[in-house]
């Protein structure tokens, strides 16, 4: 015969043994939650951060906070990204905000409003799609900056005034000189703060002048200078985890062996 004291203690056993394997396999939230103290830095600070303002007694907002969270989960390890959300009854921001309306999602792009109100699928693909377009965009905002657009008056100048240049020569149309802009534009970012490389583009005419003086015979083409001296043509495609380790490594003096006899 079970005591009553041994059952109540069994069942607490059991109680407890599945609260603690129940919280086990719960999945991390990567949805960080904002305050009033806390919003306007966060949002200022992170590059691109998508927020949902939900308030707890919305059904809709708690089917919309599961595929948020998901796609928060799906985009975990993409950078310059963070999903967050704010509780509408806890803070005065959405009111500052002019968010009236429950569940609401918003995008921020170095702190500016860019996104009111998302209008696309409420599912977490759909989600993490729109925001990492939006990332996407902000970087290639940025890589475009430092790729030096030039012109045939620029060339010379542009390869004297860097110890290591890169150029390349595009065309159009030209399906390859396109699919090669995404890499040769992670290039330039990475090196954006290295001031003695210059990565340059130019744009030509397949009947150029440019294409006999600078012995273009296909496109793209990517020419290597060194003090304003062509060194060669590079081969594609290009790769940033080895065209940027060889141009650091150019900016190395050269080592002049000397034989004697």
């Amino acid at each position: 015969m079970i005591s009553v004291v041994s059952f109540s203690f069994f069942v607490l056993f059991s109680i407890t043994s599945f609260v603690i394997c129940d919280s086990s396999q719960k999945s991390k939230d990567y949805v960080i939650e904002l305050t009033d103290m806390d919003f306007v830095p966060f949002v200022t600070k992170v590059k691109v951060v998508a927020v949902e303002f939900y308030k707890p007694d919305c059904e809709l907002c708690e089917e919309l906070s599961v595929e948020f969270s998901k796609a928060a989960e799906i985009l975990k390890d993409e950078g310059d990204v963070a999903f967050t959300k704010v509780n509408g009854a806890m803070t005065t921001i959405p009111a500052s905000l002019e968010v009236y309306g429950y569940p609401t999602i918003s995008i921020f792009v170095k702190g500016k409003r860019t996104v009111d109100y998302y209008k696309g699928e409420r599912n977490s693909q759909a989600i993490a799609d729109f925001v990492l377009d939006t990332v996407n965009s902000v970087r290639s905002t940025v890589t475009q900056y430092a790729i030096q657009n030039l012109t045939e008056a620029d060339i010379e100048v542009f390869v004297t005034a860097n110890k290591v240049s890169v150029l390349l020569f595009n065309t159009f149309p030209c399906p390859m000189c396109l699919a090669l802009q995404p890499e040769y534009a992670m290039v330039a970012h990475r090196l954006v703060k290295e001031p003695k490389i210059g990565i340059g583009r130019i744009q030509i005419d397949e009947d150029s002048e440019l294409v006999k003086k600078y012995n273009i015979k296909t496109f793209p083409t990517l020419l290597l200078y060194k003090k304003g001296k062509l060194q060669g043509e590079l081969a594609r495609p290009v790769s940033t985890t080895i065209l940027i380790p060889y141009l650091k490594s150019q900016l190395l003096p050269s080592i002049t062996t000397i034989t004697t006899i």
